[in-house]
């Protein structure tokens, strides 16, 4: 099976206004198979500077994404990445990463 490139999105959010906008769009872009999404999770900086990781991943298997705070980051997007993200964050922000495939490329690749 052809796999296109792969792309890690940050998109900061000032002030931790995150109020769910950008799902529509995702989603949108998403199910027309223009991306796959591979793995996505939240950086949230308080107003100290503590970092807090936020993963979407189905917990109770309804097929439905939940929202977990996590201690360790374990998926396709790395500790290093969140480090990436957490560098460029001032305090009272936060950050989506979003790590997906271009499929529509896949074809390009063969």
């Amino acid at each position: 099976m052809a796999v296109g490139p792969c792309e890690l999105l940050i998109v900061k959010f000032p002030g931790n206004n995150f109020h769910g906008e950008i799902a529509p769009a995702l989603a949108d872009v998403a199910r027309r198979g223009t991306i796959t999404i591979i793995d996505i999770l939240f950086a949230i900086k308080d107003e100290k500077g503590d970092l807090a990781i936020v993963e979407m991943k189905d917990v109770d298997g309804d097929g439905v994404a939940d929202i977990v705070a996590v201690s360790e980051v374990k998926g396709a997007i790395g500790p290093e990445d969140v480090d990436e993200a957490a560098q460029i964050l001032e305090p009272n922000s936060s950050a989506l990463l979003i790590l997906f495939e271009h499929t529509w490329a896949a074809a390009l690749t063969q």
